[in-house]
């Protein structure tokens, strides 16, 4: 490739990322399939398109091109976070799991990591595997603090294990995070009720409004 063609291949990503970070979508992928026909073994030009299909929901397209990503640039574990994300959301969740570990081999950045984790303690959950789901979902913690969604699953899991106290804890932090949302209130509900303590129970109800 000569210097010109490389500095366009350079222009078309470097367009495409911001026309994608301004919700330009359709200029966005016109610019990663331009940087494609440049070069077709461009990682960053396939991850591109690929963005741009999952935040569309063609996820089908999204693999596809997460796929050309990870075929150009195989030794980058973002490249196999991506793909495996994208095959989560289609529900593809063994082929998810096999591109997960790779990445976790190879390595990823923290934000990959975190949402790794996190996407992980989802599906131990949804297969019953409590203990695997808390040790991913706080992983993923250590890395995205203060996410509700991974407090709210740890105060649900706590109470289907009966650790009514790690339970509180978490429904504790979740009022903290949000005082205005319910959620830490009927977390906190539920897990008194759980243990009997039914008084305690109606307080948060009262707290809650």
């Amino acid at each position: 490739m000569s210097d010109i063609q490389n500095e366009r291949l350079i222009e078309f990503i470097s367009n495409s990322k911001v026309a994608f970070i301004n919700g330009q979508f359709q200029e966005a992928f016109t610019l990663a399939k331009e940087a494609i026909k440049l070069d077709e073994n461009c990682a960053d030009a396939y991850q591109c398109a690929a963005n741009v299909c999952m935040s569309l929901g063609r996820y089908e397209d999204a693999i596809e091109y997460y796929q050309k990503a990870v075929n150009c640039d195989p030794n980058n574990g973002n490249r196999f976070f991506s793909l495996g994300y994208a095959q989560a959301s289609v529900n593809k969740i063994a082929e998810a799991m096999q591109n997960f570990a790779k990445a976790d081999e190879l390595g990823l950045n923290e934000d990959a990591a975190g949402q790794m984790y996190h996407i992980l303690g989802i599906v131990n959950q949804e297969f019953g595997k409590l203990d695997d789901a808390l040790i991913n979902l706080k992983k993923s913690e250590l890395i995205i603090p203060a996410d509700m969604d991974i407090l709210k699953r740890k105060a649900v899991i706590y109470g289907l294990l009966d650790e009514i106290t790690n339970g509180l804890q978490t429904a504790n932090q979740m009022k903290l995070l949000a005082p205005s949302d319910y959620s830490g209130y009927q977390a906190a509900y539920i897990l008194l009720k759980q243990a009997g303590r039914i008084d305690d129970a109606f307080k948060e109800l009262r707290y809650q409004s």
